[in-house]
């Protein structure tokens, strides 16, 4: 019992001696309230319980102006004997009063009392087994009725051995109720009955455990509390109801491995024809040696001539050689022209012309790659 803690005379409270002037109940059924000073006055720090307005004393249940005290600052008679305090009754009799008792009272806790200083609990508040998996538990002041449930996200695979959710509920707790799990789909699992424990100062029923015993997979789960009325909440826990989850991993989720990317397949090359030189001329010429890339290639070539006495040969050889042509034409028509195609690959060549009454020819080089 603190000073200045709220209290009320019942069975809770245990008389130690009293002073007897009138024969009343030694088992009072009433709050009790300051008047202050003598019986009847107002001030002081001394608590009188209004027995009445009649003649005799209400013995079985005393009545009045019911209202929530305050523990005095000292004792019986100045003293500060520890969970004791004094209470005069007065009995009113009419427009006076014909005296009163004082009581002794020794606190016995056998009925919730709010705490003064309003009850905080840790991040793990459940029972022993498993590891936590989700915690909203904090160190804060609480308030009832949240708003939303608590939700916790599962990556892996757990055995779900523990739900534990807090009803401090004012120093009252809360009857015993049930505790829920929903998946992201609506899925309800349980809901399943719970074991209370005793909470902050010896608060009943304040810790509701359920031991589920079920596997859930990775997803998204939301506890359900059958009275969320009395479900404790602050703002560290974003307003929703304190809940600590408790499991065992059970298989992890393989982390993806990143698919390989594929080879890009090689893009088929696209060849083209590509102008390499162009010899000109009249008469006869050995030209300047040409390289080829590709493994073909191709000459254009025209003539211009006398037309009943035109000739014009072509012997191609590789660079540096003076026999063994890779190909060869004539012609003896003017005008004339075709496209002569050769396929002995990548090298140098020349070209050998032999003209004779030709007024023009042209050879144009072209290569395949």
């Amino acid at each position: 019992m603190i000073p200045g803690q709220n209290v009320k005379i019942d069975a809770s409270l245990k008389v130690l001696s009293d002073e007897p002037w009138l024969d009343l109940s030694t088992s009072l059924n009433a709050h009790i309230y300051p008047v202050g000073g003598a019986c009847g006055t107002a001030g002081g720090e001394i608590f009188y319980i209004r027995v009445g307005s009649g003649d005799q004393p209400k013995s079985a249940s005393i009545t009045g102006d019911a209202e929530d005290a305050k523990v005095p600052s000292y004792g019986f008679r100045n003293s500060r004997e520890t969970n004791r305090f004094a209470v005069n009754v007065c009995l009113f009799t009419g427009l006076g009063h014909g005296g009163e008792t004082r009581y002794i009272y020794e606190w016995v806790p056998t009925t919730t009392i709010p705490e003064t200083t309003p009850t905080t609990i840790g991040s793990d508040f459940g029972i022993p087994g498993g590891t936590s998996i989700s915690s909203n538990g904090n160190i804060g002041v609480v308030s009832n009725n949240p708003t939303s449930p608590p939700t916790f996200t599962l990556t892996d695979t757990y055995q779900i051995i523990s739900i534990t959710n807090y009803h401090w509920n004012n120093a009252k707790g809360a009857s015993p109720g049930t505790i829920g799990l929903k998946d992201s789909t609506g899925k309800t699992y349980g809901p399943w009955s719970v074991t209370t424990r005793s909470g902050q100062g010896g608060v009943p029923n304040a810790y509701w455990d359920a031991k589920p015993d079920i596997i859930l997979g990775p997803g998204t789960y939301t506890v359900i509390d059958s009275d969320t009325s009395t479900w404790s909440h602050n703002s560290e826990s974003k307003n929703q109801g304190m809940s600590i989850i408790k499991g065992t991993l059970i298989s992890s989720t393989p982390t993806p491995t990143p698919a390989a990317t594929p080879a890009a397949t090689p893009t088929p090359e696209t060849k083209s024809w590509h102008s390499v030189i162009t010899f000109s001329g009249s008469d006869d010429k050995t030209t300047q040696p040409f390289t080829i890339k590709g493994d073909e290639w191709r000459v254009k070539w025209s003539i211009r001539g006398d037309p009943d006495y035109t000739y014009f040969y072509v012997f191609v050889y590789p660079g540096g050689q003076t026999r063994g042509s890779v190909s060869n034409w004539n012609c003896a028509k003017s005008p004339g022209g075709d496209t002569q195609y050769i396929y002995e690959g990548a090298g140098d060549y020349y070209f050998d012309i032999g003209a004779a009454n030709l007024y023009s020819w042209k050879l144009e080089v072209e290569d395949y790659y």
